[in-house]
């Protein structure tokens, strides 16, 4: 079986995960003399369907899929 022939069975709960695109930015702070430093780093979760999610938080993947899921059961 092809991979192209596998993802063409997947159901929706399978395939939702592997559409959500997972990035990070970096948050730039400056110190006293105005050199700037990384204060901190955030991560996300995009779905196909525009929608960005915290990844902070535990429930955020579970959203996240959910979404996903919601967007490839919508008509195009």
């Amino acid at each position: 079986m092809r991979n192209i022939d596998r993802i063409r069975i997947m159901s929706v709960e399978e395939l939702a995960p592997l559409l959500l695109d997972h990035y990070s930015e970096e948050e730039i702070d400056y110190d006293w003399d105005e050199k700037p430093y990384i204060s901190g780093i955030n991560t996300y979760i995009k779905s196909p369907s525009g929608r960005e999610f915290d990844d902070f938080w535990d429930s955020s993947m579970e959203e996240a899929i959910e979404d996903c899921i919601q967007w490839l059961n919508e008509e195009y």
